[in-house]
């Protein structure tokens, strides 16, 4: 694709409209939305784009401080903690009231940037409008999942336990910020003929960078599935996971309710990968030629799943905490986490 670099005299709005024009022409991309009685343009979309960028930093910028902090408290006072004596049981009470505190400053930064996030995600997919009932539940939903993994960090860093370093691990929490700006950007029209493309990173095996199966099986990448030993054309494996390799058209196009109905989105919890992702969403037209199959309905399913941080399935499908310590919040923080999985949630009431 041959982009042009703005002048240097154009305004920012200026240069912006140039960029957009010049990929949208680019990439042979039509308006969205036909049903939309207001869509955006193609400069307030990619500006919705930069502005969740901005929030997302910030929201990383914060939260990383907030671990940070924690971490240093409880390091200090960790090891004064675990001794029987008065001194080690008021450290453990500071320690406790100190993730109290952390959980109130935390919670409502993240109720605010969460739906931000989704707001600019109904931007970026063409929406001006506000968010819908049904999506304030969706929203909610992911949070609260969410702070069921906050709450066991936080809990890891208490105790000193976990294997992944606190700050690369504080990392993925704000990564999981874009998750609801995608969700945003899906929602933003349910109409029957709206569809977006799952695109994918470019796989280069010799350096390691490979898509997880499961964003593999989104794009229809049967090279990558095949290398992670999945056979995507078994039978079995498309029964498993309600739809064939890469959608109805085997190329990673999905209607947009689609997507709404199997809950998952870049950087989704629910993906092999998780917050590591590195797909997006874009755009497209139907695909020519028949489907292979009927569009996916149920709730996604990963190929390669995971039980919550910390914990493993026993073979009666139970919660067995493999840490060391607060067997009881942990089994707690699991459960919540698997009451709160994102299920789709069809619209209900006007937009306020």
């Amino acid at each position: 694709m041959r982009m042009v670099i703005p002048d240097a005299g154009l305004s920012e709005e200026q240069a912006l409209r140039l960029v957009v024009d010049a990929a949208t022409a680019a990439l042979g991309e039509t308006d969205l939305a036909k049903a939309l009685k207001h869509p955006l343009d193609q400069v307030d979309r990619a500006r919705a784009r930069q502005q969740f960028l901005a929030l997302q930093r910030d929201f990383r910028t914060i939260l990383d401080a907030e671990i940070a902090n924690s971490d240093a408290l409880y390091e200090q006072l960790g090891e004064i903690a675990r001794q029987p004596t008065k001194v080690g049981r008021r450290a453990a009470a500071a320690i406790s009231a100190h993730h109290q505190c952390a959980r109130a400053r935390i919670n409502p930064t993240m109720r605010q940037c969460y739906l931000r996030a989704f707001e600019l995600g109904l931007r970026a997919g063409g929406a001006g409008r506000g968010m819908l009932d049904n999506e304030n539940r969706v929203v909610d939903r992911v949070r609260a999942n969410e702070y069921a993994y906050l709450d066991n960090f936080i809990t890891d860093l208490e105790h000193r336990e976990g294997t992944m370093p606190y700050a690369s691990r504080a990392e993925l929490y704000g990564n999981a910020l874009e998750e609801t700006y995608w969700m945003g950007y899906v929602y933003a029209d349910q109409s029957p003929d709206r569809y977006v493309k799952w695109v994918g990173r470019i796989p280069i095996p010799d350096r390691g960078e490979i898509p997880c199966p499961d964003c593999a099986y989104m794009v229809g990448d049967w090279d990558s599935l095949i290398r992670d030993g999945i056979a995507p054309q078994s039978g079995r494996t498309i029964e498993y996971m309600g739809f064939p390799p890469g959608g109805r058209w085997g190329n990673g196009v999905y209607q947009a309710q689609e997507l709404a109905r199997l809950g998952v989105f870049p950087q989704s919890g629910a993906l092999a990968c998780t917050t590591r992702c590195h797909c997006r969403l874009v755009q497209a037209g139907r695909p020519e030629g028949a489907p292979q199959s009927g569009p996916a309905k149920r709730q996604f399913r990963s190929l390669q799943p995971k039980a919550f941080t910390g914990t493993a399935e026993s073979i009666d499908g139970g919660i067995v905490v493999t840490r060391a310590h607060a067997h009881a919040e942990r089994r707690r923080y699991a459960q919540r986490a698997k009451r709160t999985s994102k299920t789709y949630r069809p619209r209900r009431k006007a937009a306020r």
